[in-house]
């Protein structure tokens, strides 16, 4: 039957008057291992849970996020929910429902999170969750599970969402990074990397998968891992007979250890993962070039990404960057697959597993049926003089 309403997309001329979600060929889904956390916080968690329906001309999102600290974009993903909500809102909400937003902050320890959850789940029973980093995913995945209630993260650690049918991630994964880091190491042809990272959940990661690649190569490859900025200025010693020395960290991190690298004595090419990519750190970088790899978001040609750009930078004042475009995609995306359906937790549920299309801020992301982790990739780019340049 043809539909004459306007698409999920169409959200005024302030949105993207071309996108669309489609479907592709049904695939067999993929099962992994699941993470598994103490029984014992389950029974006591899931006995005060009461589920409450919302009102029917209501649905809720919950984003449950840490406060300022180790995961520094917090805000930014709260502003950028916040904008897409109102878009949609303005527009015909979720299904003809208004979308009321809820964000959660907790202190980044698995109890906090986890009383988090249950006192949302018990007071708010949203469609869905939104959170951000490896640790949340870590805890919030088995209580998410066990209610049966959809969560998208945004984590990029291997196997965060393996064995569940209702937890997805949306994020760049360690093998694209990897991927890009290598295609920067040929363009500049190096020979030899000294890689510095921090001992996380993400970084290693992405370390990893590094590693594998360039065992393929006959790169000559050293390695240094930190858990304090302490030790940096040792770690980078130990890294300075190389041609390149290769970053990776969190967005905070990365704030530390890039101008370490400029300070010491190294005089080789500064690399680092897309963390390094965001604008938040490029007036710092002015004094040399650092290689980065970089989602397309910062691409001027891509328009989609270009108009949340000018619109976050205008409502809120302060830089747009991945982290935030992430958030903005993953309710985009929840609109588009609910249109004209019934929003519940069965029905998104059901259309997530089908594969899609989405047509993004982030650029065209590809799912096919089963497969959970929604990816984006990155690519080789240079800041310079306080700009980002695509090579």
């Amino acid at each position: 039957m043809v539909d004459d309403r306007p698409s999920a997309h169409d959200i005024g001329t302030e949105r993207h008057m071309d996108q669309r979600l489609r479907r592709i060929r049904p695939l067999d889904s993929r099962k992994g291992i699941a993470i598994v956390i103490s029984a014992a916080v389950l029974i006591a968690a899931f006995a005060s849970v009461i589920i409450l329906m919302q009102p029917d001309d209501t649905v809720k999102i919950v984003a449950i996020l840490a406060e300022e600290g180790k995961y520094s974009h917090t805000d930014e993903i709260e502003m950028s929910l916040q904008m897409v909500v109102e878009d949609v809102n303005r527009w015909s909400g979720m299904s003809g429902k208004r979308i009321e937003l809820v964000v959660e902050k907790t202190t980044n320890d698995n109890a906090s999170i986890a009383e988090t959850f249950i006192a949302t789940e018990r007071d708010h029973h949203p469609l869905f969750y939104v959170t951000a980093g490896c640790d949340f995913m870590n805890v919030l995945g088995p209580l998410a599970e066990e209610s049966q209630a959809p969560l998208i993260g945004m984590g990029s650690t291997p196997g965060l969402t393996e064995g569940f049918d209702y937890v997805y991630g949306f994020t760049i994964p360690a093998s694209a990074e990897a991927a890009s880091a290598l295609r920067l190491f040929n363009k500049l042809d190096i020979t030899s990397v000294g890689i510095l990272y921090s001992l996380s959940p993400h970084s290693c990661g992405i370390y990893d998968a590094l590693i594998d690649l360039l065992s393929e190569t006959g790169m000559v490859v050293e390695s240094e891992g930190f858990v304090t900025v302490d030790e940096l200025p040792g770690k980078i010693s130990g890294l300075s007979d190389n041609q390149a020395i290769f970053c990776v960290g969190s967005c905070s991190e990365l704030a530390l250890m890039l101008p370490a690298v400029q300070e010491s004595d190294f005089d080789g090419y500064k690399i680092t993962a897309s963390c390094g990519s965001t604008p938040l750190l490029w007036n710092t970088l002015e004094r040399e070039d650092v290689y980065v790899s970089a989602p397309l978001i910062y691409k001027p040609e891509n328009v989609n990404a270009r108009d949340y750009v000018l619109r976050f930078e205008s409502t809120f004042n302060v830089s747009a960057t991945h982290h935030g475009a992430v958030a903005h995609d993953i309710v985009d995306l929840v609109h588009g697959l609910l249109e004209g359906m019934d929003p519940t937790r069965e029905n998104l549920e059901q259309e997530l597993g089908k594969g899609f299309i989405l047509s993004g801020v982030l650029g065209i992301i590809r799912v096919s049926p089963g497969v959970h982790d929604f990816t984006f990739d990155v690519y080789p780019a240079v800041i310079s003089e306080g700009e980002l340049r695509y090579l």
